[in-house]
């Protein structure tokens, strides 16, 4: 009696998945192992060559695929929102002097702007420059607010002479 064949498969992406389906319409007794706890769209998404657009068909996954796919023609008619009409919130991390009233104009710029703080970190200077001059980082997450007032607010810090860097803009994203 021969042994039927087992393969195991590291990784439940695209590569490992496809590898799965073909192994199995031959009879093969397949394991896929993926260290992830679940899966999710993460990611800029995945392009498809012809070729492998046809081997998926072949395995009888189009249909599938053409329902789960973004289908770029089906978004002409949506209107884009241009990114200074977004409304998200902020990560900012801002190089500054360790001095007093720093953090007081920081604040100010942004409720001149109309920009709420959710929370602020100001540790002790952690750098001397050749000036023998304090400097620290100054962490602040906002509330939401309007990509315009950022960008407004963002310009007028970075003109303060007391930040020293360029500052750091991340958006924070809420997914459901």
């Amino acid at each position: 009696m021969a042994r039927q064949l087992r393969v195991a498969i590291i990784g439940a992406g695209i590569g490992g998945l496809t590898a799965a389906a073909c192994l199995r319409r031959v009879g093969v007794d397949v394991r896929i192992y993926e260290q992830a706890r679940g899966f999710a769209r993460l990611g800029a998404g995945i392009q498809q060559a012809p070729n492998s657009i046809r081997v998926l068909r072949a395995l009888g996954l189009e249909p599938t695929l053409r329902a789960l796919a973004f289908q770029p023609d089906a978004m002409s008619s949506e209107p884009v929102l241009p990114m200074s009409a977004v409304v998200t919130s902020y990560y900012l991390r801002l190089r500054v002097a360790d001095q007093a009233g720093v953090l007081a104009k920081v604040a100010g710029i942004l409720a001149d702007c109309d920009i709420s703080i959710d929370a602020v970190i100001q540790r002790e200077a952690d750098e001397i420059d050749s000036d023998n001059a304090a400097q620290t980082d100054l962490i602040i997450l906002t509330h939401d607010c309007v990509e315009s007032r950022m960008d407004a607010a963002l310009a007028r810090m970075q003109n303060l002479p007391t930040v020293l860097q360029n500052i750091v803009r991340i958006r924070k994203e809420e997914l459901a």
